[in-house]
């Protein structure tokens, strides 16, 4: 795989009532954005004061619900509102490290197309070096989704085709997502060391 130039991101991030988590995140995100990335923030009617808190933040935008709707469609949300070509889904109760969104990026430019990027496995910070997996779609890849939602960047027009996760799956709804996707599209998968 060839690298290209570099790509620009949605990050989007839903939350719900965890406004002091979700402000370390973003304080986190906001020195790694390019100038073209978007920062989405997805706020599922929480009522300790987030939107506010968001709205001061430098690049967030923010997308609020009128009442809690729940993850599913917090996530959802996300993939719908993102302006951006390759999505970025990050829990607000997650930290993205520095590097991270470089990593991102840079497995998003390797693939052939639009494709699933994924980091693996958790608990790990990245090497100087970078490393990645790729799979062709199809049965492997299926089998071995990926099973961390947090972190997992998506191209757009995957979403247009495949749509968002399954809403009649209240738990796990991601782990039928993204066999979905991994049966029709690359998985490039980010590894990293250990700790």
């Amino acid at each position: 795989m060839t690298e290209r130039a570099p790509v620009s991101l949605t990050v989007a991030i839903p939350t719900y009532n965890r406004r002091d988590e979700l402000l370390s995140l973003l304080r986190a995100v906001v020195p790694q954005l390019l100038p073209e990335d978007e920062l989405l923030v997805v706020d599922d009617a929480s009522s300790d004061g987030t939107t506010e808190a968001v709205e001061a933040v430098e690049r967030a935008r923010v997308v609020r619900h009128e009442r809690n709707e729940g993850l599913v469609r917090a996530w959802n949300a996300c993939l719908a509102s993102a302006g951006r070509p390759w999505v970025c889904i990050v829990h607000d109760d997650d930290m993205l490290e520095v590097g991270g969104l470089e990593a991102i990026r840079r497995a998003c430019t390797l693939a052939p197309g639009p494709a699933l990027v994924v980091l693996r496995p958790e608990g790990v910070e990245l090497d100087a070096g970078f490393r990645y997996a790729a799979w062709e779609p199809g049965p492997y890849a299926v089998l071995n989704a990926t099973m961390m939602p947090s972190g997992a960047t998506v191209h757009a027009s995957i979403v247009a085709e495949v749509g968002g996760f399954d809403e009649r799956h209240p738990y796990s709804p991601d782990l039928e997502y993204f066999a979905r996707v991994s049966a029709r599209w690359p998985v490039l998968t980010i590894r990293a060391r250990e700790r």
